[in-house]
Formats: structure tokens, C-alpha cells, sequence
């Protein structure tokens, strides 16, 4: 599918991983580029120069509302092309809430039942709307449909005050599964785990255990270009050892004993 794309739609690119990957797709490819953020255009991290571009198009949606589904409708509409067209689209779930839900009280542990709602409603509901606003279109026309994902919805606990982002990357993992069984003969589905992300480059021991978002995007952006069936793909590749592999065979304890010791290195250097 390398240069087919006609349209890619990223949903979440106020800023971070989003915007990211609005600034690499605009420079290494020459599709047009749909973002789809809560954020207005002035008020997002994507470059200026893209903003002003007319490859660039900007829709100030919030996830959840109750025209999101159908204005994501009229979206796929604008892109319909004849059902033989060798010009697909690509779609890339990104929206994310990654806060803490969990207050921490002495001994005791609490949901924060709020934030635990409005990350479910941004990871899973939202996700639910994308899927359900371009069914359509997937159904009569050849693409790919991509979700990020996370290396904690194998084993959460990497963040012991977050339980319902993980929960949703594990619900975006086995859906994205059944899609590409349920859409294998019109749509590439691909899911990529992602590790820590910074916004500035690692160095050092940091950098084997975390990348910033200019490399994920990149990473994304070939993992996109050169697929030619829907699959998993994980980043970076220590991540892939030690959540693949290692901490499968390892008890729930021993798990989460490695899992902060590795965190705390991270964050120490």
C-alpha cells in the first residue's frame, strides 16, 4: 500500500504521539491529512506550516458527544471514492487519556470514579464511535485501520495508579483482533504497542526503555507504508523482550517487582 493512500485520518492530534504524526505523514508523504482532535487547530502542537496547508484539515470534535459518530459519517462521505480505486485511507486511533484513577491514601487505594469514566470514555467508547463512523466506508472500499496500543494492556502494572487505561488498551487489543478476521479481505487492522514516549530524545540507560514521539512516529509511519496485511507490531524492541517473553513467564508478583524496578531506572536517568 506504499504512496496509495489518497486520505489519512488521525483521530487525537492536539498534541504529543498526534501531532507527531500529522508533522510526519505532511514530510514524508503527499497525502491529505484529516486530524481530529477536542483541541482547535491554533490551540494544537502541529506545525504552523501544516495548519496553513491545504493538504491539512482540521476537525474540532469532542469524543463522546452525540453527533461525534455522525459527523465522523459525513467525514467518510467527503472521502468516498469508486469502490475499484487503488486510493485508500488510512484511519489512526490515537486518542488517549493517560492520567492516574487511582487516589493513594495511606495503606488504602481508592478509584477516582470520574477520571476512571472519562478514560473509559476517550480509550473505549471513543474508539467504539471511530469504528462505527467509517464501518461504512470499509465496507465498500480497501484500507487500513490502525490502533495504539500499549505494552500495559499485556500486563498492567508498570503504573500501579492506573488501571483503566491499560483496561482500555486490552479492550482496543482483542477488538482490533476480531476486526481483522471480521474485515480481512478489504482492511489492513493493525495494532502497535508503544512503549514510554517522551517528548525529548533519551539517552542512556532511558533510552532502552523509552523513545520520544518524533521515533514512534516514524516507526508508525513505515509500519503503515509497508504493510500488506493486518498484524501486531510492538516498539521499541526491548519492550517486546521483556513484555513478550520475559515477564510472560514470570509470576504476577515477580512481574510487577521488575516492572517498577525497570520504571524507577527510567526515571533516574
Amino acid at each position: 500500500m506504499n504512496n496509495l493512500f489518497s486520505h489519512v485520518v488521525i483521530v487525537g492530534t492536539s498534541q504529543g504521539l498526534g501531532a507527531s504524526l500529522v508533522n510526519c505523514f505532511f514530510q514524508k508523504s503527499s497525502c491529505k491529512i484529516i486530524g481530529i482532535s477536542h483541541t482547535a487547530k491554533e490551540l494544537t502542537k502541529i506545525r504552523t506550516e501544516i495548519l496553513k496547508s491545504d493538504r491539512y484539515l482540521h476537525y474540532h470534535l469532542q469524543i463522546g458527544t452525540q453527533n461525534f459518530v455522525q459527523k465522523l459519517k459525513l467525514i467518510a462521505e467527503s472521502l468516498n471514492t469508486d469502490s475499484n480505486s487503488t486510493n485508500y485511507i488510512c484511519v489512526i486511533f490515537n486518542s488517549a487519556c493517560i492520567v492516574a484513577d487511582l487516589k493513594v491514601n495511606m495503606q488504602k487505594s481508592a478509584i477516582d470514579w470520574p477520571v476512571f469514566h472519562q478514560i473509559h470514555q476517550i480509550g473505549v467508547i471513543g474508539l467504539n464511535s471511530v469504528l462505527e463512523g467509517f464501518a461504512d466506508y470499509f465496507a465498500k472500499h480497501r484500507g487500513v485501520f490502525v490502533g495504539i496500543s500499549s505494552f500495559s494492556a499485556y500486563f498492567p502494572g508498570i503504573d500501579p495508579l492506573k488501571i483503566a487505561y491499560p483496561a482500555s488498551k486490552a479492550y482496543l487489543d482483542l477488538l482490533l483482533e476480531a476486526l481483522r478476521i471480521l474485515w480481512h479481505q478489504r482492511v489492513h487492522v493493525i495494532t502497535i504497542h508503544l512503549g514510554r514516549i517522551s517528548a525529548k530524545e533519551q539517552r542512556g540507560i532511558a533510552s532502552l526503555s523509552s523513545t520520544n514521539y518524533s521515533a514512534a512516529s516514524n516507526y508508525i509511519f513505515k509500519v503503515i507504508m509497508k504493510a500488506q496485511k493486518g498484524a501486531v507490531y510492538d516498539y521499541p524492541f526491548i519492550y517486546k523482550l521483556l513484555y513478550r517473553y520475559l515477564f510472560a513467564l514470570l509470576s504476577s508478583n515477580a512481574r510487577r517487582y521488575f516492572l517498577c524496578k525497570i520504571k524507577q531506572i527510567a526515571y533516574k536517568s
